[in-house]
């Protein structure tokens, strides 16, 4: 397992922010994808693909299983923030 840090995670970040430009088409297809399937809003279906994309590669990076990533990684909708760590995101119950 990497080592849960700024720089590892500095790292995931910009790893991660050049694949999804690299797959942005393909992104963008299975969003599509979802709203066809489960008639569901546009954003509610890009968080649920986004979600699950993250949850991948921040599990590949890491080496950790999807029951312990879910403790790092937040999504509206499908794996929000606990209500306990909400004020720590800019001191206000808002989503970062």
């Amino acid at each position: 397992m990497k080592a849960l840090n700024y720089t590892n995670l500095d790292g995931f970040l910009y790893q991660t922010i050049d694949k999804i430009r690299a797959n942005r088409d393909e992104i963008l297809t299975k969003i599509g994808q979802e709203r066809q399937k489960t008639k569901g809003t546009w954003d509610a279906c890009a968080r649920r693909i986004f979600y699950r994309y993250l949850m991948n590669e921040f599990c590949k990076y890491f080496k950790l299983d999807h029951i312990c990533a879910r403790r790092y990684v937040f999504c509206e909708g499908v794996n929000p923030i606990p209500k306990s760590k909400r004020e720590t995101f800019f001191n206000s119950g808002v989503y970062p």
